[in-house]
């Protein structure tokens, strides 16, 4: 059978910290003095997926006009597949078969004003530097595994 990975992001307003029972997911909200709190939700689940370790990179992005895009790094999520993957549900029929569900909280983010943004996931099996992994002009886009995009107002 095909290796198969499957990633999804999520973002919540304020901090949520169920990862049972999610709520507040937005894709347009309103900041105030430009600083918003958010949970980002990583979703993931393979099928005879059979690597032993992968790293997520995450970036915020603030899509601006004429190419002109700012960037941020929100950090980097390690998992090592024999302990943080396993199915929290039970066995699946399926070799290689897991999910996991991550949640990170940002309290007080800048945001540097209204306008269209986007968080975006990177995915490296391969050991990835901390120099690397904080800027997103090293990032290879064959990578890139979720984009999520959302709206600002002020």
């Amino acid at each position: 059978m095909e290796s198969r990975f499957n990633i999804n992001i999520l973002l919540c307003e304020g901090e949520v910290t169920s990862t049972s029972n999610i709520t507040s997911i937005f894709d347009k909200i309103r900041i105030f003095d430009n600083k918003l709190s958010f949970t980002v939700f990583v979703l993931i689940n393979t099928i005879n997926y059979l690597s032993k370790h992968f790293t997520l990179l995450l970036f915020l992005i603030k899509i601006g006009d004429n190419d002109d895009d700012k960037a941020v790094s929100l950090g980097r999520i390690d998992y090592e597949k024999a302990d943080s993957l396993k199915s929290a549900l039970g066995k699946s029929r399926y070799d290689g078969s897991s999910q996991k569900i991550s949640n990170i909280f940002f309290k007080d983010a800048y945001l540097p004003g209204a306008g269209n943004y986007e968080l975006v996931v990177y995915k490296y099996e391969e050991p990835v530097t901390e120099e690397d992994a904080g800027d997103i002009n090293n990032m290879d886009d064959s990578k890139l595994v979720a984009s999520y995009g959302f709206v600002v107002e002020e």
